[in-house]
């Protein structure tokens, strides 16, 4: 259910988020680029939409596969010289403002997280191995993505 409602509002501030992009695009001058793979403006945009979205599900699920490693890697060799301590703060204050300046779209990612962990728990809790507990939430995330998205288009309510 959770990642019907992402996919769903993915495809309803689909226009929104063409526009930023498509404004990205132009002063990257990426028409070039576009002209020489046969694609129109809309077309890659609504590709380049689609395509994040699914980024940041693969994102979550692989940062579910291996939880310590990449909470090691993000917070315990930072602190280990002088100076890496002060990038490490710099860097985590500077990723808070971001946090704090957009609140409303990391609640939306916390609760995708929230709702992977809980599958997770759910099927080792059953005995599960972890490759298929992975499969699992890689499928029914992008399955429920994609009926959310499907969802829009139709016009359910």
């Amino acid at each position: 259910m959770t990642y019907g409602a992402f996919g769903w509002l993915v495809e309803e501030n689909n226009p929104l988020f063409q526009g930023i992009i498509l404004e990205q695009g132009r002063r990257w001058q990426w028409h070039q680029i576009l002209h020489w793979i046969h694609l129109t403006e809309e077309a890659a945009t609504i590709g380049l939409v689609y395509i994040l979205a699914a980024i940041n599900i693969l994102a979550i699920v692989m940062g579910l596969i291996a939880p310590v490693t990449l909470i090691t890697i993000a917070f315990g060799s930072s602190f280990q010289s002088d100076a890496g301590s002060i990038i490490s703060i710099l860097l985590w204050s500077f990723a808070v403002v971001f946090l704090i300046r957009w609140v409303g779209y990391f609640a939306q990612l916390l609760l995708l997280v929230c709702a992977a962990i809980l599958v997770k728990l759910d099927l080792q809790d059953n005995g599960y191995s972890n490759w298929q507990v992975s499969s699992a939430i890689a499928l029914l995330s992008f399955l429920g993505f994609i009926l959310g998205i499907v969802g829009h288009k139709i016009g359910l309510t």
